[in-house]
């Protein structure tokens, strides 16, 4: 896998490899990711948040807030 992709985990199981296409840290701290699947050329855009137990691994949340 390339540094600009990322494997994501669904809700079903199946990894996913998906291209990184901007990554933006906010001045609230929060990470923000946009990312592009490598299958079905489909974008989407989260909030990062990494595990602190486990770096380089983390979970994804919506982002709901029109300020971010």
């Amino acid at each position: 896998m390339r540094d600009d992709q990322i494997t994501v985990t669904l809700e079903d199981g199946t990894e996913v490899v998906c291209n990184i296409l901007f990554t933006h840290e906010g001045n609230d701290g929060k990470n923000f990711i946009v990312f592009e699947f490598t299958d079905t050329l489909e974008l989407s855009a989260a909030i990062y948040i990494e595990n602190p137990d486990n770096p380089g691994e983390g979970t994804f949340e919506d982002i709901v807030d029109e300020e971010d």
